[in-house]
C-alpha cells in the first residue's frame, strides 16, 4: 500500500511539473491573435432574427476590433476578436427581442494553451476573459421580473454601494481614480443575476445617459403584465389551468390593493432591492416593498425610448466599453495584463470624437495610447559592497540585498505572482534601515530565479525579516518553502519555515515542518516561540537562520537556537525549490519585508 501511496505522489508531482512547464513557457510571451483583422476588407450587410446591420454597421465592427488590436496584445495568452451583434434568439431567451440593436467587437483571451500538430500554441480549453466594445451594448442587468420581449428593464449592480472586497477591486490599479473615465461615465460592476463582475466605460455624447429611471407605478403595471405572463407560462407547461387562474385573480386583486395603499409614492423611482415580486399571494412580497427603508441607489431604469428608436439607425448612440475583472481580482497575470491595456492603451477620446465629434479627429487615425507592447524596463544601480563581496566567494551560492533594483520596481531576477490587488512583489528602503528589501505583501509565490539547484547537500540559508508596527497578531505567517521537486508541490517532500510577529513586545509563533516521510522528523514541536520578532517598533527586524547538515537541521532567530533537530532530512535529499509566500493581506501594516538572502555551502 505504501509503495502505490509513493507511487501515486510520484505521478502528481511529474503531471503537476508538466503542466507547470509548459505554462512557463507561454506565461510571459506576446502570442497576440488567431487572427488579425484587415481593416480595409469590404463588409456586406449581416441579417440575424429579426435584426438586418448595415454595411456601415459592419464596417464600424470591423474598424473597432482593428482598434483593439492596435491597442492590447494578449501575454502569457492568446486572443480571439470577434464581430459582435445581438444575441441569437431561442426559446429561452426571447426577452433579448427587447435589446436595443448592438454591434462592435468582442474578444476573448484564452488562458489555457496548447501546442497544436503545427507546434503553435493554441486554446487548449474556453477558460477566457472577454472584452466588449459595442455601439449600444447591453447596460447593466435584467431586472428579471418585468423584462419582456418588448422591454429591457435593468439595474446596475453596485450602484447602490460596495462592500470591502468589491471596493478593493473596483480601485484595482487605479480603475476608479483613472483621470480619463473621470471624464466619461464609469463604474465597476460586481456580479448580478445574469452578469459576470466587470469594468465598464459608457460613452455618451456630452454625457446624456441613454437610459431613465423608472416609477413605482410603471413597475406595478409591468408587474400585472409580469403576472399574465406567469400564469400563462404555468397553462403551457401543463399545470391545472382552473388553479393557476385562480391564483391569477388573487395575485391582481392583492396588486390593486398594494396600488391603492401607496398611491402616494407611484411617482417615486422604483429601487430593485425593494419592489415586490410575483407572489403577492404572500404578505411578505408586498410587505418587503411597504416597509422597506427606500433610500439607496440601486435604480431600475430603461432605456430612454428616443434613443433606443435611432440605435438602427447608423449613428451609434452610445459606445459600451466593458472587460472582465475576474483575472485581475483573481491575480491571473493574463487578466491583469488586459485589465493594465484597458487602462493605459485604449484611446478613449479618439473613439468618444468619433462617433460624436468627428470634426474633432478628421484627417487623423486611431492610435493607442502607448505600444500594447511596452513595459518599464527595471533600472539599475550598482551593486553593495557586500554583494561584490559574496560574489567573489566560492562558498557562496546565492546571495541578494536587492542592492541592484530601484525603489518601487519588480526585483531583478525574482519572479513573483500578483496579490489580490493585482501587485507584484516590489523592492522598497526601510526608514532607519540601511539597504533594499523586498515588500512581499498577499503574494503567494516569490521565487528566487538565478538560484543554482540543486542546493548543495549541506547548507547555511539566512535572511533578514522585518514586519511594520502593529501588524496585527491574527496576519497571515511568512513562509519559506524549500522543495525536492523542481517546483511548488504542496503535500510533496520539504521543508516549510512559518513565521509570524508577535505584540507589544511578546514573542511570535513560528513552525519548522519537515514533510519526508513517518520516520522524519522526530523530536518536533509543532510551533516554537519567535523570540524577538514582535510588532512594537517602528521596524521590527530579525536574522533567520537554518543550517543543514547530513540529517541535521538547526534554526536561529538572531542568535537564538529556536529548534534543533538531529533527524529532520533523510541523507541523500537534494533541494531543488525555494519560494517565499504571504498568503494574504488584509491590510497596509499586513506585509513582510524580506531581505539579504544568502546560501552557503558547508
Amino acid at each position: 500500500m505504501k509503495c502505490y501511496s509513493l507511487m501515486a505522489v510520484f505521478i502528481l508531482a511529474t503531471l503537476i511539473t508538466a503542466a507547470q512547464n509548459q505554462k512557463d513557457a507561454y506565461e510571459n510571451a506576446y502570442l497576440g491573435w488567431i487572427k488579425i483583422f484587415n481593416p480595409n476588407e469590404p463588409e456586406k450587410p449581416y441579417t440575424q432574427d429579426n435584426r438586418v446591420y448595415s454595411v456601415k454597421q459592419m464596417a464600424i465592427s470591423r474598424m473597432i476590433i482593428g482598434w483593439i488590436q492596435q491597442s492590447y496584445t494578449p501575454k502569457g495568452a492568446i486572443g480571439q476578436a470577434l464581430k459582435l451583434v445581438n444575441p441569437k434568439l431561442n426559446l429561452y431567451n426571447e426577452n433579448v427581442k427587447a435589446l436595443p440593436q448592438m454591434y462592435g467587437a468582442n474578444t476573448k483571451t484564452y488562458i489555457e494553451l496548447k501546442k497544436n500538430a503545427e507546434n503553435k500554441w493554441t486554446p487548449e480549453t474556453n477558460t477566457h476573459w472577454w472584452m466588449d466594445i459595442a455601439v449600444n451594448g447591453k447596460i447593466g442587468d435584467y431586472s428579471q421580473i418585468i423584462t419582456s420581449p418588448d422591454t429591457y428593464y435593468f439595474y446596475i449592480p453596485g450602484e447602490n454601494g460596495l462592500g470591502e472586497d468589491e471596493q478593493r477591486v473596483a480601485n484595482m490599479r487605479g480603475f476608479s481614480s483613472h483621470p480619463t473615465f473621470k471624464k466619461y461615465i464609469s463604474w465597476y460592476q460586481p456580479k448580478g443575476i445574469a452578469t459576470t463582475l466587470q469594468y465598464v466605460v459608457l460613452l455618451c455624447k456630452d454625457n446624456v445617459k441613454p437610459f431613465v429611471k423608472v416609477t413605482n407605478g410603471e413597475y406595478l403595471a409591468e408587474l400585472e403584465k409580469a403576472i399574465e405572463r406567469d400564469a400563462k407560462e404555468d397553462i403551457r407547461r401543463g399545470d391545472n389551468a382552473a388553479s393557476v387562474n385562480a391564483l391569477l385573480i388573487k395575485r391582481k386583486a392583492e396588486l390593486a390593493k398594494l396600488k391603492e395603499r401607496n398611491k402616494s409614492r407611484l411617482s417615486e423611482p422604483a429601487k430593485q432591492s425593494k419592489v415586490p415580486g410575483l407572489h403577492l399571494e404572500n404578505t411578505s412580497s408586498a410587505e418587503s416593498f411597504e416597509n422597506a427603508n427606500h433610500s439607496g441607489n440601486d435604480f431600475i431604469y430603461k432605456l430612454d425610448p428616443a434613443k433606443l428608436a435611432l440605435t438602427k439607425s447608423d449613428q451609434p448612440q452610445w459606445i459600451l466599453i466593458a472587460w472582465e475583472a475576474e483575472g485581475v481580482a483573481n491575480g491571473n497575470e493574463a487578466g491583469a495584463h488586459l485589465h493594465q491595456s484597458m487602462l493605459d492603451n485604449i484611446n478613449y477620446d479618439y473613439i468618444y470624437n468619433y462617433f460624436f465629434y468627428p470634426e474633432k479627429i478628421k484627417g487623423i487615425a486611431y492610435k493607442p495610447l502607448k505600444s500594447p507592447t511596452e513595459e518599464i524596463k527595471n533600472s539599475t544601480t550598482e551593486a553593495s559592497t557586500i554583494s561584490k563581496k559574496n560574489a567573489a566567494d566560492a562558498s557562496v551560492i546565492f546571495f541578494d540585498d536587492f542592492s541592484q533594483n530601484a525603489a518601487g520596481q519588480k526585483p531583478i531576477g525574482w519572479k513573483s505572482e500578483l496579490n489580490l490587488d493585482a501587485n507584484y512583489a516590489s523592492v522598497t528602503t526601510l526608514p532607519g534601515k540601511d539597504g533594499k528589501w523586498l515588500e512581499i505583501k498577499g503574494q503567494n509565490k516569490v521565487i528566487p530565479l538565478n538560484l543554482k539547484k540543486p542546493l548543495p547537500q549541506d547548507f547555511e540559508l539566512s535572511f533578514d525579516l522585518a514586519v511594520p508596527r502593529d501588524i496585527p497578531w491574527g496576519a497571515k505567517a511568512f513562509v519559506l518553502y524549500l522543495g525536492t521537486a523542481k517546483n511548488y508541490v504542496e503535500n510533496g517532500p520539504c521543508i516549510n519555515l512559518r513565521i509570524r510577529a508577535g505584540f507589544s513586545g511578546r514573542p511570535g509563533e513560528t513552525s519548522l515542518e519537515c514533510k519526508f516521510g513517518s520516520t522524519y522528523p522526530v523530536n518536533t514541536k509543532p510551533y516554537y516561540d519567535a523570540t524577538g520578532f514582535s510588532n512594537d517598533k517602528e521596524i521590527n527586524k530579525v536574522t533567520i537562520t537554518l543550517k543543514k547538515k547530513g540529517e541535521s537541521l538547526e534554526y536561529f532567530i538572531d542568535k537564538n537556537k529556536i529548534a534543533d533537530i538531529s533527524k529532520a532530512v533523510p541523507p541523500g535529499t537534494l533541494f531543488n525549490w525555494l519560494q517565499l509566500s504571504h498568503l494574504r493581506s488584509d491590510g497596509d501594516n499586513q506585509k513582510y519585508y524580506f531581505g539579504n538572502l544568502k546560501i552557503t555551502k558547508l
